[in-house]
């Protein structure tokens, strides 16, 4: 792939395990990277046994400095992080990563099903890599038959692509790519805190945790990195009186609020 590599454009890693490389299974990873290609973007596809195992991690290490990735989109499963050094990054390049999901159902079954994902793929490509601070995607294919081999009567099964998916994450991928190069005053971010159930006395619930003065901190951090924030509150009471002071999704008590809008005449 790199002989195809344009100058200038970003470097993406595409992380995959070997056992994929190893079975000719890899035709759903050469169309991902054609679409990752067809966005603008260079793909590095890396062939790994796991990324627990310190000397793939650090081969990866190492190809991804030498790249000078911009992104990766990891496609194997569960988590990195250890419970014991919480205070270590999953990878020591300062880059997003973004999770997409080989499914391990077919298309028809993950179609059907009201929930979307099983439960293997919930556990494996969602709920253990948010652990890392991964950025959860979209399917990008999933199980069928590649042939049915009559000397063993059995199916063969392979990942198949799929295509409206894989651009799905192809275009994200060059959206956060694009973003690393944006400076931060011209970046716009959310912060979002919730209020489940969905009542103003629940703004920012956290068991334990101060929320707000929380909220505050990284409002003042982003504002220190340069990013557009102004009109801070001194405190995180202050900060909640703001947020009450607009609208809020507490239906119960909303028609009880004042008006707060004026027109110019």
């Amino acid at each position: 792939w790199r002989a195809d590599w344009q100058a200038g454009r970003p470097v993406v890693a595409l992380l995959f395990y070997r056992t994929h490389l190893q079975a000719a299974n890899t035709a759903f990873i050469a169309r991902f990277c054609e679409r990752l290609a067809a966005q603008g973007l260079n793909p590095l596809p890396i062939a790994l046994a796991s990324l627990k195992e310190s000397a793939c991690l650090a081969q990866v290490e190492d190809w991804l400095e030498r790249s000078d990735a911009a992104l990766i989109v990891n496609t194997t499963g569960f988590a990195q992080s250890n419970p014991e050094a919480p205070e270590l990054r999953p990878f020591r390049r300062d880059v997003p990563v973004l999770q997409a999901i080989c499914s391990l159902d077919n298309r028809p079954l993950w179609l059907d099903n009201p929930q979307g994902l099983g439960p293997r793929d919930l556990a494996m490509h969602v709920a253990l890599p948010e652990l890392d601070g991964r950025i959860v995607t979209r399917p990008i294919s999933f199980k069928g038959l590649a042939w049915r081999s009559e000397r063993s009567e059995s199916d063969v099964v392979c990942y198949l692509a799929d295509d409206e998916r894989m651009d799905f994450v192809a275009e994200l991928a060059r959206r956060w790519a694009e973003l690393a190069r944006k400076p931060n005053a011209e970046k716009r971010v959310a912060l979002v805190l919730a209020n489940y159930p969905t009542r103003d006395g629940r703004i920012g619930n956290g068991v334990g945790l101060d929320t707000p003065a929380a909220a505050l901190n990284i409002l003042r951090a982003l504002r220190q990195q340069g990013y557009p924030v102004d009109g801070l509150p001194a405190s995180g009471t202050e900060l909640i009186r703001q947020l009450l002071g607009g609208v809020s999704n507490d239906l119960e008590h909303l028609d009880l609020r004042p008006c707060a809008q004026s027109l110019a005449l």
